[in-house]
């Protein structure tokens, strides 16, 4: 994950991931900024389930999740209000090539 992310922000495109600052505790209120055409917020990640559950359980806007998976599936959502899409991969890094 943090190879990806370092590949992402070297080529300058622009993610969140809920983490204002080394050290910070996850903020749902920091990964749920709308992504605007001023920001250049590109795309959302979300580093644990954890960080996922609190989010899904916050927001009440149109929720999306995408998730990337070596093996097998890691989180199962039972709820048809939220779109769920899972996608497994060869090798963790192919999810450059997707987003």
């Amino acid at each position: 994950m943090v190879a990806l992310k370092k590949e992402l922000a070297a080529e300058e495109f622009h993610f969140i991931d809920g983490y204002d600052f080394q050290g910070a505790d996850f903020s749902v209120k920091s990964i749920s900024r709308q992504a605007t055409y001023e920001n250049g917020i590109k795309l959302k990640v979300l580093n644990s389930i954890a960080d996922l559950e609190a989010t899904v359980g916050a927001v009440s806007k149109t929720k999306e999740i995408y998730q990337f998976n070596l093996r097998e599936s890691y989180f199962n959502l039972d709820n048809e209000a939220i779109k769920h899409v899972q996608i497994q991969l060869c090798k963790f890094i192919d999810i450059k090539s997707i987003i």
